[in-house]
């Protein structure tokens, strides 16, 4: 076999975190200046010993281009955003200036996701390595997860932080796969009370590990208790309610936007899926140890994919199924080109279908928060014009997308992988090619912000 057919050549790492790079310069979607302006607010009103006015003081208070915002999460969120974001207190104190006006502090909240996605890899190193996989197996799952098209959509382009909830989920996943429960619910609870998805795959994998219904629900509790606290804490405070109703009723409306119909009404098509594994979970005993630890992944894998692809989810959400998607090209050796190909596939055709839906996030204002502090936008372009014409092939590409899915979950099928024998050379041009996906799509909002 060739020296470098198993490495990550230096080229493709520059190519991949130029790309990144680029984009994390010039452009921003505003959720993380809301979540860490409220940081700010939550240090201010920590150091008074006020926290408990933590809404009232964020709800449409800010000014600026955050004026008439307001925050929709529960408050550990705050707390490492906090941390993080002391400094920029501390500069506000000093300077009194507002902190979203200046290009070097909104970079400064940005690389927040810079250091999560450190910590990240490092938690991913410890479970690659559970699974026997070499260092040049570890290296290649980063390169991969840098150079997805949805990993720099998520955190480059759109400085996404659901990498915060994943790092606490794998630490989780980690635990889980030495055998200790314990630990994987107290991991799993911080997780949760970040944003609720590391629920969806909590209780699937304590069923399959666990039978004991006393156990389970006691884990199960443990699991959302620091979600159920702050909400007891906070469920009188001014301007809480009014919070976080629209947010949820919002999240469980897209729950059901895929159904079927019966005499009953509406049935969720996802969460009949979801519901049908948690019982086979349940139902199913592994005794082979490699086995079970293989649908520890594949589980998560096949949630939340049926989750991106059954609910009308935010772009940003897409990062949680990443991770599981990147574990199983860097352990499917045996069909790692087939595996890279379909992976292509999907993210092109689902990038295409998240910018006919989300027309109103993939556009020029983009650029508008980063980019347009330097060079600001003169023509008012606030669409991709190009894209409007395309929509009645949308269903077409849902078909794709839907397909190419399924045939990634047939192909990594954990009792496939259990009997794998040769070994794919990777194909560099492929991977390349794979990381410049994401090009086009960053060039179309790119080209309208200068017409």
């Amino acid at each position: 076999m060739p020296k470098n057919n198993d490495k990550v050549l230096k080229k493709e790492w520059v190519i991949a975190i130029a790309i990144f790079s680029i984009c994390f310069f010039i452009f921003l979607f505003s959720d993380i200046l809301i979540t860490t302006n409220t940081s700010i607010t939550f240090d201010k009103l920590l150091f008074q010993g006020k926290l408990y006015h933590l809404y009232e003081a964020s709800y449409k208070t800010f000014g600026g281009i955050l004026a008439g915002s307001y925050i929709t999460y529960d408050f550990p969120i705050y707390i490492f955003f906090g941390i993080w974001n002391l400094p920029l207190l501390i500069l506000t104190k000093i300077t009194g200036f507002y902190w979203v006006e200046h290009y070097g502090a909104i970079l400064y909240a940005k690389l927040f996701l810079v250091a999560l996605l450190i910590i990240f890899f490092q938690v991913i190193k410890r479970i690659v390595s559970h699974f026997n996989l070499s260092k040049e197996d570890n290296k290649m799952y980063q390169y991969l997860f840098l150079s997805s098209s949805f990993t720099i959509m998520v955190i480059a382009m759109f400085a996404g932080y659901d990498i915060l909830s994943l790092v606490f989920t794998f630490i989780g996943l980690y635990f889980y796969l030495k055998d200790d429960l314990p630990k994987f619910t107290a991991f799993f609870a911080i997780a949760i009370s970040l944003k609720l998805f590391a629920l969806l795959i909590f209780i699937p994998l304590l069923l399959l590990k666990e039978k004991n219904i006393g156990k389970i629900i006691g884990y199960s509790l443990c699991s959302i208790s620091l979600v159920i606290i702050p909400k007891l804490i906070y469920r009188n405070a001014p301007m809480y309610q009014i919070s976080m109703t629209s947010f949820e009723n919002n999240m469980l409306n897209k729950l059901n936007l895929s159904y079927l119909i019966t005499p009953f009404g509406n049935t969720s098509i996802f969460t009949t899926i979801y519901v049908l594994i948690c019982c086979l979970c349940y139902g199913k005993t592994i005794k082979d140890k490699k086995l079970l630890d293989l649908y520890t992944m594949y589980i998560p894998f096949v949630i939340y994919g049926l989750f991106s692809c059954f609910c009308e989810i935010h772009p940003q959400w897409i990062i949680l199924f990443v991770p599981f998607l990147i574990f199983f090209l860097v352990y499917n050796k045996e069909n790692r080109k087939t595996n890279i190909l379909v992976e292509s596939a999907f993210s092109v055709s689902f990038l295409y279908l998240l910018y006919q839906i989300y027309h109103w996030v993939f556009c020029p204002n983009l650029m508008n928060i980063m980019f347009g502090k330097f060079i600001p936008q003169q023509n008012g372009i606030t669409t991709l014009r190009v894209l409007e014409q395309y929509k009645m092939y949308n269903s077409l590409f849902g078909g794709a997308v839907l397909a190419l899915l399924l045939y990634l979950f047939w192909i990594n099928r954990p009792e496939k992988l259990l009997k794998q024998e040769g070994q794919e050379v990777w194909s560099h041009w492929l991977l390349i090619a794979r990381s410049c996906i994401i090009i086009p799509f960053a060039a179309i909002i790119i080209y309208y912000y200068f017409r």
